[in-house]
């Protein structure tokens, strides 16, 4: 296992991961064969595999939480991530996790136990199994590796890779790079070649063909350098030669939750005199503790038996010991590998199936084939259980062997599950007894008696697995197809909202005003809800309710009142006076609008059938409109969540209902009740001081803000955008500038009023002219056209009715010359604008977007867009949520699952089966050939 150094951001001198990703993008590159050196510096790096052909169609970035996160999701959550880091810090780091040759090896032979056993069932194989499997066994191995680095800080904070915030994509081949020696060596024979083929052109000496051929022959091939490697001459982007499967890895410097550094940089080695909390901590991270580390995690995953000069520590032990002692150990070794993979590829190549079958039914075998059989048995038994020894093993018997296994947890096995581990003996025993001692052991029996169930049983979890995949494969194209990119207006009015909020919270005392408002909308919204529901479903709700109470009160006697009148003169009269103003003011605050709860309640009280009709007809009302309202109660009552998360959460909900973001937004109606709330005795004059003093300061948030967002537009602008101005073409662009730069609806209806009799006053000739030349040029010089009409009267009086559509067609380019004309106009109108005015708008997003669509091919404008997201997202003082996705409803959720079913239908998967299965599907095979009495 090789973990390569941890090369943080600063070494390439970027800011944004998107920098780093663009090296990743090399296979694909070569593929298109694109030679835009923009367009290479723009790709993704870690996509470089996507053009490998999957399930989905591409291959995704992977972390614990998740297997389907592309370059923008990458570039989005790291790039955010950076929260009180310098210009000039680490904002992420980047390594490799690469497995030997002989642990490549060893998955390998795994993969192809999992294809016998796959066959011996009788189902069918992919093509890309072996690709399936490697990509799933090291996407778990990533995963395993960095649990170890999580808690090789030794953060009490830090536990595992969920609390990391990281990327991985695996990637099958490496190539050769322009740098390294060998590629640097042949382009300078290729250009000495070059030159003296030209001087042979030239007719110079034909000597220089000798030269030629000399140099030639001193081309470096691949497999003069590389085991393995082919004849051809070793070029840059040339796939490297043999097994080169590695997981490149790229972790935030922050934590998941942008609170706490972690550099696998800082050379603490496991020094725990810092306090934390009271508690001592450990500061630093030890690179080869987590080497080590890594190492026992493939082995644990895997079920590997390392030999000793494979392991880092023990060979770095030997090696200070003795040099002689590590190279002994390191040929024992090295034989020890040359006799797994002779013994591999005869069973690889003869067939699993076969070899075992051919020893079962031998007549005999000798002492030599025994102990072979019995040392394959001993290796299974310890890939099971590494911690036994293997000389210890060697020394028992077969029967000794065999209850080792059966000690061994059952439920790791795929062929005999927990379940049927008790159907398994009882079947065996009964068949063992049938069969008359003839030399068939009962384990090999039951698991033929058990194949077909426990076929059936993977069969049915593999299609529910391919279901859920193909639901998720369909949910996320869904949502790529939906994509909004949430706009720069938006990012800045929610970054100011969350620091004014802050800024709130410490004057009145923790009190956060935007859950204060959404507590107050969503009381509101449930009252109008439930009025809503009333007046529909059932009007007559308050004679039901005075009536269900007063017959409460009275019995049959108030059966008979319907109105809150008639039910008080009841209460006067036969009440004390006392009790009949309690009554009252009962039976009024029951009138009242409820919550859904209490509606549920008012209609328990009624009659049967009349409930019978009413809660259903709720829960339906409550599933189709209040949808928003359960979200928010949610939310709101997450005990689990702080008040900041909250905010976001509600943030993210309100960019898809105005009234919640309108409600969120008021912080002086907030204000104003949290102050009356928390001095009551405040007098009015105090109030509207305090009241002014907050706005006065909310407001210079809100500029010092917009400032700072301004100033890093301003850079996007001037970086990015050469020659940047607002591109206005149409009228209804320039409708839109003139209302946004002109203040109040009254200024805003005479400014365009203006300007459109300038438009006209300015076209019109221009248009007459036009028109003229066209009418000349179809009918002769003496006929004078002015407009569209005079040309269509003067086709429908001098033109055959056959022969109008052409000349009605030929109006096209007229259009088309007058639309220049206007766009011509629009473009003087803009040009006399005051540029104070227009500056205010230059900085909004409709405007650069517009600019760079008409500047920018397609893929380039899409790039360009994402990085003014990214800046403006960096700048925020909170990390916002982020709103990339449309919320699903029940339609199109029922929609995908159709999708998922027909795909699940057509397409095959294989669930990676573990080392240990495969150990302990070995293990009976060679008790069934040891216990058959040779």
């Amino acid at each position: 296992m090789y973990v390569t150094r941890y090369i943080d951001n600063t070494h390439y001198r970027q800011s944004s991961v998107a920098e780093y990703a663009c090296y990743l993008e090399k296979e694909r590159l070569v593929q298109m064969r694109m030679e835009d050196p923009s367009t290479r510096r723009f790709s993704a790096y870690l996509d470089k595999q996507n053009d490998v052909v999957r399930v989905e169609g591409r291959e995704y970035f992977f972390n614990g939480r998740g297997e389907h996160f592309d370059t923008e999701d990458v570039v989005k959550g790291i790039d955010t991530n950076v929260r009180g880091l310098k210009k000039s810090e680490a904002r992420y780091y980047t390594f490799s996790i690469s497995p030997s040759g002989d642990e490549i090896a060893h998955l390998q032979r795994t993969i192809a136990d999992t294809r016998q056993a796959l066959v011996d069932a009788g189902e069918d194989v992919p093509d890309t199994l072996e690709d399936d499997l490697m990509r799933r066994y090291l996407k778990d191995y990533a995963v395993a590796c960095m649990d170890a680095y999580a808690r090789n800080f030794g953060h009490p904070e830090i536990r595992d890779n969920r609390d990391l915030l990281w990327f991985g994509m695996v990637e099958k081949e490496r190539y050769w790079k322009s740098h390294d020696r060998e590629v640097r060596t042949n382009s300078r024979l290729d250009r000495e070649i070059a030159r003296l083929e030209e001087r042979l052109a030239r007719g110079e000496s034909p000597a220089l063909r000798k030269e030629i051929a000399s140099l030639q022959g001193q081309y470096i091939r691949e497999n003069k350098v590389r085991a393995g490697g082919s004849g051809d001459i070793v070029r840059a982007m040339m796939p490297k030669a043999g097994d080169n499967w590695h997981v490149h890895i790229t972790v935030s410097r922050r934590d998941v939750t942008n609170s706490i550094n972690l550099s696998p940089n800082a050379n603490g080695r496991g020094s725990s005199r810092h306090v934390l909390n009271g508690k001592a901590v450990r500061v630093g991270f030890d690179r080869e503790a987590y080497k080590v580390e890594c190492e026992h995690a493939f082995d644990r995953l895997f079920a590997h038996h390392r030999l000793l000069t494979e392991s880092y520590e023990a060979s770095k032990r030997l090696r200070q010991q003795s040099a002689f002692l590590f190279e002994r150990q390191r040929l024992r070794d090295r034989a020890a590998r040359r006799s797994e993979a002779a013994e591999f590829r005869r069973l690889k190549y003869g067939g699993y199936k076969e070899y075992y079958e051919s020893l079962l039914n031998a007549e005999r075998l000798d002492g030599m084939q025994l102990m072979q059989l019995k040392g394959q048995l001993v290796r299974q038994i310890r890939r099971l259980n590494p911690s036994l020894d293997a000389d210890e093993l060697l020394g028992r018997d077969v029967s000794e062997l065999q209850e080792e296994l059966f000690r061994l947890d059952p439920e790791r096995d795929l062929s005999m599950p927990s379940w049927g581990s008790n159907v398994a003996v009882s079947v065996g025993d009964r068949t063992f007894q049938a069969a008359g001692l003839r030399g068939y052991h009962p384990v090999r029996t039951a698991h033929k008696a058990l194949r077909r169930g426990l076929a059936m049983r993977r069969a049915v979890d593999r299609r529910r697995d391919v279901f859920d995949r193909w639901t998720e494969i369909h949910t996320a194209e869904w949502h790529r197809d939906n994509y909004t990119f949430e706009s720069v207006s938006a990012c800045r009015n929610a970054d100011c909202l969350l620091a004014q909020n802050e800024y709130l919270e410490e004057r009145l005392h923790g009190v956060s005003v935007v859950l204060s408002n959404a507590r107050e909308y969503m009381e509101t919204t449930e009252r109008a809800l439930v009025g809503d529901f009333v007046k529909t479903a059932w009007p007559d709700w308050d004679q039901d309710v005075i009536r269900c109470y007063a017959t409460e009160l009275f019995g049959r006697d108030g059966s008979e009142v319907r109105t809150l009148q008639a039910f008080k003169c009841m209460a006067r009269e036969r009440l004390l006076p006392e009790d009949a103003r309690r009554s009252i003011a009962e039976a009024v605050q029951r009138c009242g609008l409820p919550t859904f709860e209490g509606l549920i309640r008012e209609i328990g009280i009624l009659a049967p059938e009349r409930s019978a009709t009413l809660l259903p007809a709720l829960e339906r009302f409550r599933q189709e409109r209040g949808d928003l309202l359960k979200r928010l109660r949610s939310v709101l009552a997450d005990s689990c969540l702080t008040n900041h998360a909250k905010e976001e959460v509600l943030l993210k909900l309100s960019f898809g209902d105005k009234g919640l973001d309108r409600a969120l937004r008021d912080l002086r109606s907030g204000i104003l009740k949290s102050l009356e709330r928390q001095h009551s005795e405040m007098t009015h004059a105090r109030l509207s001081e305090t009241l002014r003093e907050l706005s006065g300061a909310l407001g210079e948030i809100r500029a010092r803000r917009q400032e700072a967002f301004a100033k890093v537009i301003d850079d996007f602008i001037r970086d990015e955008l050469p020659g940047y101005r607002l591109v206005i073409e149409r009228q209804s662009q320039l409708d839109e500038l003139l209302r946004t730069i002109t203040p109040g609806p009254e200024e805003q209806a005479a400014r365009l009023t203006e300007v459109h009799a300038e438009l006209s006053q300015r076209l019109a000739p221009r248009a007459e002219r036009i028109f003229e030349e066209h009418g000349r040029r179809m009918f002769g010089p003496d006929v004078c056209l002015r407009n569209e009409h005079d040309f269509l009267a003067y086709v429908g009086r001098h033109v055959a009715p056959d022969q109008a559509r052409y000349y009605r067609d030929s109006l096209r380019e007229v259009r088309s010359r007058i639309e220049e004309q206007r766009r011509a106009v629009i473009r003087e109108i803009v040009n006399t604008l005051p540029e104070k005015k227009l500056g205010e708008v230059r900085r909004q997003q409709g405007y650069i977007n517009r600019f760079i669509d008409r500047h920018y091919p397609a893929d380039v404008a899409k790039l360009k867009k994402e990085d003014l997201q990214r800046r403006v997202a960096g700048a925020a003082h909170r990390p916002l949520p982020t709103t990339e996705y449309k919320v699903l409803g029940p339609e199109v959720q029922r929609r995908i699952a159709r999708q998922a079913a027909q795909k699940a239908s057509q397409v095959k998967s294989v669930l990676p089966v573990t080392p240990q299965q495969i150990a302990f599907k070995a293990a009976f095979k060679l008790i069934n050939i040891l216990t058959k009495g040779y």
